[in-house]
C-alpha cells in the first residue's frame, strides 16, 4: 500500500508539474495579454473554489481531490505566479526590492503557516461537509479581496460593484442553505452529511 501511495504521489507531482510548465511556456503570456492582470489573478481562487465544490459534491471520490490539488499545483506556479510578478512593475526599483523581499520571504511563509493551522483547526473541529463549506467560503472571500484590491489599484469601482453582487448571492445562498439544514434535521434528526445518502425523504 505504501508503495502504491508513493507511486501515485510521484506520478501526480510529475504530471502536474509538466502541465504547469507547458501552460506557462505555451500559453502564459498569451493569457495575460488577452485577459489582463485583473482577471488572471482571479484564476487560482476561482479554480480552487470550483475544485472545492467538486470535492463537496463527491467527498469520497479520489478524482475530486485530484482535481482540487491538481488545479492548485498547475496554476499556482504558472499563470498565477507570472501574474503576481507583473504587479511589481509599476513600483520604483528601490521600493520593489524591499517590498518583494518582505512578501516572498516573510508574508507568504506566514500566510502558509496560518492557513495550515486554520485547516488543521477546522479539520479537527468540524465534520467533512462543514470543512468543505468553510474552505469554499474562504475561496470566495479571497476572490472578494482580489476584487477590492484591484479596484483600488486600478482606481476603478467595478471590482467593488462585483463584491456587492457576490455578497448578495452569498447571503441568499446562506439563507437557502440554512433552510435546507432545518428541513433535513426535521426529517432525519441529523445534519451529518455522511448519513445523507439518498435524495428521497
Amino acid at each position: 500500500l505504501k508503495n502504491d501511495i508513493t507511486r501515485f504521489m510521484g506520478s501526480f507531482s510529475a504530471y502536474f508539474s509538466l502541465l504547469s510548465f507547458l501552460l506557462q511556456v505555451l500559453a502564459g503570456s498569451w493569457l495575460v495579454s488577452k485577459f489582463g492582470v485583473r482577471w488572471m489573478i482571479l484564476v487560482l481562487p476561482l479554480a480552487l473554489a470550483g475544485g472545492t465544490m467538486v470535492l463537496l459534491a463527491s467527498p469520497l471520490a479520489l478524482w475530486a481531490g485530484v482535481v482540487l490539488k491538481g488545479s492548485d499545483h498547475t496554476l499556482r506556479y504558472s499563470v498565477d505566479r507570472a501574474t503576481t510578478e507583473l504587479l511589481y512593475l509599476p513600483l520604483p526599483q528601490s521600493a520593489k526590492s524591499e517590498v518583494k523581499a518582505v512578501i516572498d520571504m516573510v508574508m507568504q511563509r506566514v500566510a502558509d503557516g496560518v492557513g495550515a493551522l486554520l485547516v488543521l483547526f477546522v479539520t479537527l473541529v468540524l465534520k467533512r461537509g462543514q470543512v468543505s463549506l468553510c474552505v469554499l467560503d474562504l475561496m470566495l472571500l479571497a476572490v472578494n479581496f482580489n476584487f477590492i484590491a484591484f479596484s483600488h489599484y486600478m482606481n476603478d469601482l467595478a471590482g467593488q460593484v462585483f463584491v456587492f453582487f457576490i455578497l448578495t448571492v452569498a447571503a441568499a445562498e446562506a439563507a437557502i442553505g440554512l433552510a435546507i439544514v432545518v428541513v433535513v434535521f426535521r426529517n432525519r434528526q441529523s445534519i451529518n452529511v455522511e448519513e445523507l445518502d439518498t435524495l428521497k425523504g
